[in-house]
This record gives structure tokens, C-alpha cells and sequence, in this order.
């Protein structure tokens, strides 16, 4: 009886479920999240680089990776190498501008500005090392997608970029001291758009918000196009706050400043900011802007950290921040030439740390 009845239900339910299927529409997916779609590339023309042969004779190799700015009709407004030998960048740049791509929301085009990788493996076949025409390097899509309302830089980057800061005043009632850590929302004009506490007292907050809503940065470029930038601003109070003295007004305190009678040692070498070794500048040297440089339209700064001896000769010159390499020889050379009056501490001259920012600029 059981049994019997056991086959029973057994049958009511699959005949159950067989309605159910034949009445459903056919075709008819079962719900589900609709994907997101992402914006993704198709290359519709690509041109390839031509290898120098002067890179060839010079056995040089490597792979140069093009960062392109992609209009929505599909051609390359700008383009910008990210590594590699300068003298395997220009034919790079030269051919990524030539390139042209189509993109789309999974099957359908989608005119849109985009953003995209594109790298070109400079290698030595054996055979055109003395051949004295140069071989062709074809270029290789790494990714691409819609151009980013904004990126993430690191603080110490834009505080390379900040061209006014405004220190902040120290709230009345706070403690003694205290740092404000922000994030920080940067327009692609360079004016701080918003901010938001990450970490700080509250006391301190407000007056740091006030002060660094104040700042200002030179345009960030990606690929040569101005792009909002978020990144983390520390604004630091100290237990007094007296207030800031311009750079002038430093250097002029220290060489106006009467000589104690009881003297301490003075130091082997001293850091100074670029303001203030600007005037001790007695000779510069204006770089050329390299030809090279300029066929790529390429501009920005190159940051060099030096050391000033105790004659005001520039030594040990270094290139710590560069907006291409193709700029940094034609700043080094230059700054080679720059001379100093020297710098005394406790009237004897010391050797001097400071960095210098050259700025190129197609006129």
C-alpha cells in the first residue's frame, strides 16, 4: 500500500514539472544579473615602426610601450612613449599615431574616446645587424578600454606638480599637534575639486581642509590629455604656527644674521629648496630642446637632484622625476653649466642639496 502510494506522488510531481516546462515561452531565459558591459577595443589599422639604423649599428633593442589617447571616431589624438631608448621612441610615436581603432559594448560599436597600450618589441634579428636597411617592428595591442574619468597618483608625485600651496591656521583650543591625512580630488585644470578626511583629529580637519582646497597642480597629463587625479594630501601642524616666511625672507635671515661670537661647527652640506638656491644663481644655462622631443610633441618637466660644492659648481647631477627621457640629457647638460655663489654657514661655504625643475615647452 505504501509503495503504491509512494509511486503515486511521484507521478503527480513530474507531470507537474512537464507542465510547467511545455507551458513556459520558449527561448525564454531563466532571470538572471545583467552583465556589466566594458568598453573593449578593435584594431582596425595598425602601422608599423620602422627600425633606425642607427639603433641597429648601435645593437640597441627593447621594447617601447605607447600609451594613445583614442578620439571616438577611432583615430589616435595623442600619444605618449612610457620607456624604452629614445632612439627606438620616435618610430614608436610615429607609428602609434597612424593606428586607428573602433570600439565597442560587447557586439555593438560604441564611438567613445578610449584610452589604450600599444608596445613595440624592438629585437636584433642576426642578419640586419649589417643590412643597411631598416627591418619593420609591428606593434601589439596590450589593453585598451574607455578613457578613465580620473586616476590615483601617488602624494609624492603631486607634490612634484603643486604650484601653489597655502598652509593651514592652526585652530584655536587644539592640541599641540597633529597631522590630517586627505583624499584629494584634483580637476583636470589642476584646482583641487573636493576633499575628504581619511585620518586626523577632528580639530584639525576643517582648518586642513581649508587650506589644501586652496592648493593648486599643474595639469596631469596621460598620454599628453589633461585627467582628473585622486590622491592623498598630509597637511602637518606643529605645536606653534608662526608665520611662514617666504623664501626671499629665509635667505635673507641667513646672510643678514651677525655672527655669534660662540660658534657651533658648520655642517659638510646642507639641503635647501630650489627657491632658495635660486637666488644664489649667478650663471644659467638654457637647455635646446631636443629635435627629437619636438617631432613627438613631447613637453613637462625633468626634476634633477644635485649637489652645489663649496665653489658653486653643480655636481653629481641626477634625474629623479622626468616627463620622457628624450628630455633628460638636453637638462642635464644644461644645469652642468649653471654656477653658484656659495653658501655660508657660520661664514664658511658648504656644499648644498637641492633639486631643479626644467621645464619644456614647445612654443
Amino acid at each position: 500500500m505504501i509503495s503504491r502510494l509512494y509511486c503515486l506522488v511521484c507521478i503527480v510531481l513530474l507531470s507537474a514539472r512537464f507542465s510547467a516546462q511545455t507551458n513556459a515561452p520558449q527561448g525564454t531565459p531563466s532571470p538572471a544579473a545583467a552583465p556589466i558591459e566594458h568598453v573593449t577595443l578593435e584594431v582596425v589599422k595598425s602601422v608599423p615602426a620602422e627600425y633606425p639604423v642607427e639603433a641597429i649599428t648601435k645593437k640597441i633593442q627593447g621594447s617601447v610601450p605607447v600609451s594613445v589617447v583614442i578620439s571616438p571616431a577611432g583615430d589616435v589624438e595623442s600619444a605618449e612613449a612610457d620607456n624604452g631608448d629614445p632612439l627606438l621612441q620616435a618610430p614608436a610615436l610615429a607609428a602609434a599615431k597612424q593606428w586607428k581603432f573602433k570600439a565597442h559594448k560587447g557586439d555593438v560599436s560604441t564611438p567613445t574616446k578610449c584610452y589604450a597600450n600599444v608596445s613595440f618589441e624592438f629585437q636584433l634579428p642576426g642578419e640586419l645587424t649589417s643590412s643597411r636597411s631598416p627591418s619593420l617592428v609591428h606593434g601589439m595591442l596590450m589593453q585598451g578600454g574607455e578613457f578613465p574619468a580620473s586616476l590615483r597618483v601617488s602624494e609624492t608625485v603631486m607634490q612634484g606638480m603643486r604650484t601653489k600651496r597655502v598652509d593651514p591656521v592652526h585652530p584655536l583650543g587644539a592640541e599641540n599637534a597633529g597631522m590630517v591625512v586627505l583624499e584629494t580630488t584634483v580637476g583636470a585644470d589642476g584646482k583641487v575639486k573636493d576633499v575628504s578626511p581619511l585620518s586626523g583629529q577632528n580639530e584639525l580637519v576643517r582648518a586642513a581642509e581649508d587650506a589644501v582646497r586652496q592648493w593648486e597642480f599643474k595639469p596631469y597629463l596621460l598620454a599628453g590629455e589633461p585627467v582628473a587625479v585622486i590622491t592623498r594630501s598630509t597637511v602637518n601642524f606643529a605645536s606653534e604656527q608662526p608665520k611662514a616666511a617666504s623664501d626671499s625672507d629665509v635667505l635673507k635671515q641667513i646672510l643678514s644674521a651677525p655672527v655669534p661670537s660662540v660658534r657651533v661647527a658648520a655642517p659638510e652640506r646642507i639641503r635647501l629648496n630650489q627657491g632658495v638656491t635660486q637666488k644664489l644663481l649667478i650663471h644659467k644655462v638654457q637647455p635646446s630642446y631636443p629635435e627629437e622631443a619636438k617631432r613627438a610633441l613631447i613637453e613637462g618637466d625633468v626634476i634633477l637632484a644635485v649637489i652645489i660644492d663649496k665653489n658653486g659648481v653643480v655636481r653629481d647631477l641626477r634625474v629623479i622625476d622626468t616627463a620622457s627621457p628624450l628630455l633628460n640629457e638636453a637638462a642635464l647638460q644644461a644645469v652642468k653649466g649653471w654656477h653658484y655663489r656659495p653658501f655660508l654657514v657660520n661664514g664658511k661655504p658648504v656644499k648644498v642639496d637641492t633639486t631643479i625643475r626644467i621645464n619644456f615647452q614647445i612654443r
